[in-house]
């Protein structure tokens, strides 16, 4: 029920009060009401939403500039938001309150985005929602949108090798032209789970032979962090280095670890995309193409950390992770070993038991 409320104010002696006429008065209220609704309008289509999005791009190109976000994430928003920047344009759309979860959808049903899974359409929810934030903290509009856009309920499971498949990659990767690096890059891989933009960024110095450490520049999260490299791994990378050029490791090679020059000078470093291209051939020539990806080595690497009974902080030290949560994924493990685990280890003698519920005799 609305509560009723009288004014205890005399609008007659008000207008007296303020020489004005009563008409004046309500007129003036009424113009005010108005500036107040062009006021809140203003605040959302002073701006398109393609003209915002194009701040926005700006506005993290800085952060990428002043290192508070990684250049591989600033490519990953670009990506994603110029290609949502051009199907709104080609929609009409032009205000940003039109953004809702529905229109979201049809642009990643479109012919070019049918293929993302669960996982993908969770990270460009994100980077939208980065997006709406952006422009609400920023007074571009006077309501916070965020809300519209959900997370899918999905559960992560790494893709990790198993023990199987692991010398059968490694043999693989000695036939491909260049074995000598291809080995070299997937034990590195295997034995220390960094990254591979990390590894294409590693220089001889980095690998330091004495300590028996390897020292990681500007990891996700522009981290800086030491692995530590196990004796194996580094007799490979000792090989490789001499094969190509560096008979012995001083601290004084500054050239990259995995370099497309071979001697001291080593400039030109090895790209991303020409290792996942190395990676995918080597799996597919074991016929495991889509079984497995250049950041399966990472999983792999932990979950054997894990297995072997390194303790969760010491594994997210490790990993780099800024959140140890992140690195609980890997306690995850696949259907396969869940039932190596249940069939090895059950907690009580489960035939035994049942021999005995149904009175059955051993």
């Amino acid at each position: 029920m609305p509560i009723k409320r009288e004014l205890s104010i005399d609008i007659q002696e008000l207008c007296t009060e303020l020489g004005i006429q009563l008409p004046d008065l309500l007129s003036l209220i009424q113009r005010s009401n108005s500036t107040i609704d062009i006021v809140a309008q203003s605040s959302i289509s002073n701006f398109t939403v393609n003209e915002l999005l194009s701040k926005y791009l700006d506005h993290i190109c800085e952060l990428s500039k002043l290192e508070k976000r990684s250049h591989t994430t600033m490519r990953y928003y670009m990506y994603f938001l110029k290609r949502f920047q051009k199907y709104l344009t080609e929609r009409g759309i032009s205000q940003i309150t039109e953004l809702n979860e529905s229109l979201f959808h049809e642009f990643l049903n479109t012919s070019a985005y049918k293929k993302y899974k669960s996982g993908s359409i969770n990270t460009y929810t994100t980077i939208l929602r980065a997006f709406l934030a952006y422009a609400y903290d920023n007074g571009f509009i006077n309501r916070d949108l965020r809300k519209r856009f959900t997370s899918l309920n999905t559960q992560l499971l790494p893709r990790y090798l198993q023990p199987k498949d692991i010398p059968d990659v490694i043999s693989a990767s000695l036939k491909k032209t260049h074995g000598y690096r291809c080995h070299a890059i997937i034990c590195l891989l295997l034995g220390t789970g960094c990254r591979v933009n990390e590894l294409v960024n590693i220089r001889v110095n980095d690998f330091n032979c004495e300590e028996d450490i390897l020292y990681i520049r500007k990891g996700k999260g522009n981290k800086d962090r030491y692995i530590p490299i196990y004796s194996k791994v580094k007799s490979v990378i000792l090989d490789y280095l001499s094969i190509t050029g560096v008979k012995e490791w001083n601290a004084n090679i500054d050239g990259y670890l995995f370099s497309r020059d071979f001697g001291l000078g080593r400039e030109r470093k090895l790209s991303v995309r020409s290792i996942q291209y190395m990676i995918n051939s080597i799996m597919c020539d074991l016929n495991m193409a889509n079984k497995y990806t250049v950041h399966s080595f990472r999983h792999t690497f932990a979950v054997n950390c894990l297995r072997a009974g390194m303790k969760l902080h010491n594994l997210s030290l490790i990993l780099g992770h800024t959140d140890p949560r992140t690195t609980f994924i890997y306690i995850q493990l696949l259907p396969v070993d869940l039932k190596a685990e249940i069939t090895e280890k059950f907690p009580f003698p489960f035939e035994k038991l049942i021999h005995q519920v149904l009175r059955i005799q051993e």
